[in-house]
Parts: C-alpha cells; structure tokens; sequence
C-alpha cells in the first residue's frame, strides 16, 4: 500500500482547517421580540392540559382580572388563562 507524500498530507489537512473555521463563525441570528408564533403552530386550546394553563406560564401576561383573557409573549392573539398549547413554560 501506498502512504500519501507529507506535501499531500498537509494540503488535506489545511483544507479541513479552513472548512471547520467555516462551520464555527456562522453568526446566529437572536428571534426577533415582535414575532409572535400562531396558536395553530403551537396547538393552542383554550382548556388545560393535565392541570397545566397558560396562567402557570412564564410567557402568560394577565389581562385586567384574573378570568380575562390576557396575552403571552409567545403566542400571537388573545389567551386564556385556562389555555395551554406547547410553548408553556411552568413558572
């Protein structure tokens, strides 16, 4: 069997150098505030779920009493504090 010059050797391994740079300094882009998701990309209801509600959420924002409907920093529209979809987040 054959082994590869050192010339070779060190060629391929620049290359690799060069790629796996590439692949660790790609900016990651932060969500931005004012984006809210839909309720159906959440599977919002407006019932709990096995005791879990949108008003044990860390995302929920109470309305102005406590059975009205409040909004989340999430999910886009009006919610229910007996709601609950897959973005909850116990508190």
């Amino acid at each position: 069997m054959k082994h590869p010059s050192r010339r070779i050797v060190l060629k391929h391994s620049g290359m690799v150098a060069v790629v796996a740079s590439f692949g660790t300094s790609l900016p990651v882009l932060p969500a931005r505030a004012d984006e809210l998701v839909s309720k159906d990309s959440v599977s919002y209801q407006t019932t709990p779920n096995n005791g879990s509600q949108c008003s044990q959420c860390k995302s929920f924002i109470a309305g102005a009493t406590a059975g009205a409907d409040g909004t989340c920093k999430v999910v886009a529209g009006p919610i229910s504090p007996t709601g609950y979809c897959l973005a909850f987040s116990p508190v």
